[in-house]
């Protein structure tokens, strides 16, 4: 696993496109009652792909990526020049909070998400992870037309 790809370290918090977030929650209440896991990249600090991972576990409480599909997304980031934005996971049963696990197999320096889904809608937390401190970042949603207006 090649953990030495540019990375996001937007100051802003995260960024991300209405389609990527879309996706992404899709692919979580999809997976439901288990959790789910992917990543999310693109350039510029702004998410605009989503990668979505099995979680061999195929568990309600833990997800472990499936290791050949996450390496090939690297690879794949890695020759588009993308940069990987955030981990993301569900909490089908729970709040979007991290837990002490999240926290301790924190490996990228990028955001790592939160899907909760223990609620009628989903709640979506986004955190920087440095050491044992998981830092709430805020999560911007960027719409087609905001896209355009920032050129």
């Amino acid at each position: 696993m090649n953990n030495h790809l540019p990375t996001n370290h937007n100051a802003v918090g995260l960024q991300l496109t209405e389609n990527t977030y879309r996706e992404m929650v899709g692919h979580c209440l999809r997976e439901k009652p288990l959790e789910a896991c992917g990543l999310l990249s693109g350039n510029n600090g702004l998410a605009n792909r989503c990668w979505i991972i099995d979680n061999i576990d195929r568990s309600p409480v833990s997800f472990t990526m499936d290791m050949e599909q996450l390496d090939h997304a690297l690879k794949q980031m890695e020759r588009s020049g993308e940069q990987i934005i955030a981990v993301f996971h569900s909490h089908p049963a729970s709040g979007p909070n991290p837990s002490v696990f999240d926290i301790e197999h924190a490996v990228y320096p990028c955001s790592y998400i939160i899907v909760s889904l223990s609620r009628l809608r989903p709640r979506v937390r986004s955190y920087r992870i440095e050491g044992s401190q998981a830092q709430p970042e805020s999560i911007r949603i960027v719409t087609h037309s905001m896209k355009h207006d920032a050129l």
